[in-house]
């Protein structure tokens, strides 16, 4: 039994005041009975307390309790366990024997209720913490609680009445930390193993119908077939949460590659990022490298370098270079203690960057693009780095590609659309002129195609007749 687990009777969580009342008329619509109780965790105890001297703290906690009946039977307010709080520590150290208070995310609720009786130190710090919000709860609408609440009390009277192996729901917890940027996502784990259910006069559906029932998720004909007015629950649920952040933003950020212009307002594709690789003072950026070189002119409008005037083509012998090259990335963990004066390190160095990361985004074997990854704390970008988003490289490469495609293919709608035939040695211009033109459309809403003029240029015209 472990002596390190904290009780609170109240959920330190923050819910919004509208959302609190939502919830709170959700769960006075429930129609059955619920109620705190430890008893099923007493009827474990007390086995195990008879079964010899190696069980000697479960038999002397079963004893201490007996002279408190304020523990026995149903809990219908919480707010007696305030002078019993020694005792709920104890007994949930038989719940959770391995938990150390400072490291695992857990909670404790009676069934259905909104609050917490029991957390750990490290679940209050880390969803009670100041600037943190929680996306399970924010936005989910009246009808939701309910509905969600309904389909889960008919599946904890299936389970425990037709003693089916436990499968409780799992759902992604997700926070963001206000003051960092950074998301986090938690799963849950939990158990029903505390709770009894007591149908009292309910006529239950015959196993295969209410298993089909359940799958289908139909609450019109299970609240019209077997209605709960009857039915109560007692006990406790017990929750502990596992941290998912690194894969599920992975997957959230690979779906999110796929859809159209991913990387034409990348923000939340690098928020991904930054969540991913765990600290919020990194930048991120991407240098795309064009087939045309007219195009390549803009190569560095999402990168770090995008106040360098140059271009892809004005990056031989930099660093940059080597990594399309080698098709292999680089880090510069010492941005200031790197041996390098080349034009591109000195202005990131300038910029307030002090550790570098680059990484080769690859198609057929050609480094399209390069993923650019820049913190200003010393030593923070390294090679455990490229573990983490390994994943993401090919989603990557094909969003980089795709968005070139789409903006050279853009260009030339442009000027199609305002200008007539045009010839190919003149054509770099009017490409350029077509790229202002949508830059300024993307960033005022209007924009005008400006007039072209070439000074002291004169056509030759010539006819041989053989």
């Amino acid at each position: 039994m472990t002596d390190t687990v904290t009780t609170q009777r109240h959920d330190p969580l923050p819910i919004p005041t509208g959302t609190k009342d939502r919830l709170q008329e959700a769960l006075s619509r429930l129609p059955f009975r619920t109620h705190l109780s430890f008893e099923p965790l007493l009827d474990e105890l007390a086995q195990l307390a008879a079964d010899g001297k190696q069980h000697a703290d479960a038999r002397a906690l079963v004893e201490s309790l007996a002279s408190n009946p304020t523990l026995r039977g149903p809990i219908a307010d919480a707010s007696v366990l305030e002078p019993h709080q020694d005792a709920i520590h104890s007994l949930m150290g038989f719940v959770v024997p391995e938990l150390m208070d400072d490291q695992a995310l857990a909670r404790a609720y009676a069934p259905f209720a909104p609050t917490s009786f029991f957390m750990t130190s490290s679940y209050r710090d880390t969803f009670g913490a100041e600037g943190v919000k929680i996306s399970q709860v924010n936005g989910m609408e009246q009808r939701q609680y309910y509905r969600e609440n309904m389909l889960f009390a008919y599946r904890l009277l299936f389970h425990k009445h037709y003693q089916v192996i436990e499968a409780p729901n799992a759902w992604v917890k997700g926070i963001r930390d206000t003051t960092t940027g950074l998301d986090r996502f938690f799963m849950n784990e939990g158990t029903i193993r505390f709770v009894t259910v007591m149908p009292g006069k309910t006529q239950l559906l015959p196993h295969d119908e209410f298993e089909r029932l359940l799958d289908m998720e139909d609450l019109p004909a299970l609240e019209r077939l077997m209605p709960l007015d009857d039915v109560t629950f007692s006990g406790f649920l017990f929750i502990r949460y596992v941290e998912i952040t690194e894969l599920h933003n992975l997957s959230l950020l690979k779906s999110e590659l796929v859809e159209p212009n991913a990387l034409r307002s990348p923000d939340r594709v690098f928020q991904r990022l930054r969540s991913i690789v765990g600290f919020e003072d990194l930048d991120v950026g991407v240098v795309l490298r064009y087939e045309s070189n007219e195009h390549a002119r803009h190569c560095n409008n999402r990168s770090l370098l995008r106040d360098f005037d140059g271009c892809m083509a004005s990056i031989h012998g930099s660093i940059y270079e080597s990594v399309i090259e080698s098709r292999e990335a680089r880090f510069i963990p010492y941005l200031e203690e790197h041996e390098g004066d080349e034009q591109l390190l000195e202005l990131l160095r300038r910029s307030g960057f002090k550790s570098l990361g680059l990484l080769p985004l690859v198609e057929d074997e050609h480094v399209i693009a390069i993923l650019e990854l820049g913190s200003r704390t010393p030593g923070r970008i390294h090679q455990s780095v490229v573990r983490k988003l390994s994943d993401l490289f090919v989603p990557l490469a094909v969003a980089a590609r795709r968005e070139m495609d789409e903006a050279e293919a853009a260009i030339e709608r442009t000027i199609k659309s305002n200008c007539t035939a045009i010839h190919p040695c003149v054509e770099w211009r009017f490409e350029e002129a077509a790229y202002n033109y949508s830059k300024e459309l993307a960033e005022t809403g209007t924009a005008a195609f400006e007039e072209i003029i070439f000074d002291n240029v004169f056509p030759l015209f010539g006819a041989m007749d053989i």
